[in-house]
């Protein structure tokens, strides 16, 4: 990107780059598989001793103003603040300071508060819209569906379809290019005048989305006041959030990259794990006491491969490498194994009661591809008399009532 006056965006937007000649940022790629401890590497980890996160040492070593980590969830972030204030001198307030997330950073630069964004606040919002714009919204279709499934409703539908092009850098005249489109019977002028009456909507009421507040920062060149940059989860980061990103090149000294391109699972958001793997490694000063009692081994300038899996035995793993080596586009990681053994039990649209027969009871985790399909697992188990605990506490408050009173 040097050289060039200004950064060009998919969907016909710019960025000024003046700002890429300021500085010659240094670029560090982490790639870490499923298992290889890609968070205890950046941060660190209670239980393991004679081990210091990345970030666990620069915060040791560097004033805190000098590091940041972005992470891609609230909870990651959480999870992260909590093991850097059990694990070095950072205070809490100042841990909420430098760990955060794009949306978060987003509102800062903005100056606003949780009742100004659309997604948080307790209101109605979408549905006051509709209702004055003459669109079916039904407020019980909440988000237990897939993201990318047909809402029942044109109002559902709209919302969906303008998020999903804001996120890629559109304009609402490219509709048509959503997965979503051939739904829209109402056509391309109906599309973008009920756009171009959202934002008037939100003008009027004083509130943003949150794909707003990004924007706004992108528009501006906001860019994060920080030495050293840290970015999880690199390869889901949709192309506004991109966007975002790239505005602190140029700006920071160093940033670290991490995720893994064969778990990109936001693609239908707009996700490409092209923007992680074409990114350049580039160190100009070493800092090698970061990486002395890692578990892995640099592929090239500036990317680090972890290569020790802490969870899967080799038969799984090899099943997986063999499924992700189809893909043609990818940075190849030579992974080993936790153990011997494994197995694999394939099933084709199993009934609960067939998974519930290989539950073990001591030790089973159960992952879902979707929130709603948990609702519906957590009511067999209940009927089946089997307890469970919520790890990530994302059942309804219904199912918990029901599954605490019996």
């Amino acid at each position: 990107n040097q050289g060039k006056s200004e950064i060009e965006i998919e969907g016909g937007f710019t960025i000024p780059n003046e700002k890429y000649t300021q500085r010659d940022t240094e670029v560090v790629k982490i790639f870490g598989g499923p298992g290889t401890g890609k968070t205890t590497t950046m941060v660190g980890n209670t239980d393991i001793d004679d081990f210091k996160g990345i970030l666990q040492r620069m915060f040791e070593t560097r004033r805190p103003e000098e590091v940041m980590l972005i992470a891609y969830t609230r909870a990651a972030a959480d999870e992260a603040k909590n093991r850097l204030v059990e694990l070095t001198d950072v205070t809490k307030s100042k841990a909420d300071d430098r760990v955060t997330t794009i949306h978060s950073l987003a509102m800062r630069f903005n100056s606003l508060k949780p009742q100004d964004i659309v997604e948080i606040r307790w209101s109605n919002d979408k549905y006051d819209f509709c209702d004055q714009v003459g669109l079916e919204y039904n407020m019980n279709a909440d988000s237990q569906e897939d993201m990318m499934a047909t809402p029942d409703d044109n109002g559902h539908l709209f919302f969906r379809m303008l998020s999903w092009l804001k996120s890629k850098l559109k304009a609402p005249k490219q509709y048509e290019d959503c997965p979503l489109s051939s739904s829209w019977e109402l056509g391309q002028k109906k599309f973008v005048e009920l756009a171009e009456k959202w934002d008037e909507y939100k003008t009027d009421e004083g509130i943003w989305e949150f794909d707003d507040a990004i924007l706004e920062c992108v528009n501006n060149g906001d860019t994060i006041d920080t030495e050293y940059l840290f970015v999880d989860e690199v390869q889901d980061l949709y192309p506004l959030q991109q966007a975002f990103l790239d505005n602190q090149f140029g700006h920071v000294k160093r940033i670290f990259l991490a995720g893994d391109d064969d778990q990109t699972i936001y693609e239908w958001a707009g996700a490409k794990p092209e923007y992680f793997l074409d990114m350049e490694g580039n160190i100009n000063e070493e800092i090698p006491e970061l990486w002395d009692d890692k578990t892995g081994y640099w592929e090239d300038e500036g990317v680090y491969i972890l290569d020790q899996s802490w969870r899967m035995p080799n038969s799984i793993l090899d099943l997986a490498k063999m499924c992700i080596h189809q893909v043609d586009n990818r940075q190849e990681k030579q992974i080993k194994p936790h153990h011997e053994g494994g197995e694999f039990i394939p099933l084709r649209n199993p009934k609960s009661e067939t998974v519930i027969e290989l539950i073990n009871p001591e030790d089973t985790m159960i992952l879902f591809r979707a929130k709603y399909q948990m609702q519906n697992f957590g009511q067999e188990l209940i009927e089946h008399g089997i307890p469970f605990k919520d790890r990530f506490k994302t059942w309804r408050d219904s199912m918990l009532a029901i599954r605490d009173g019996i």
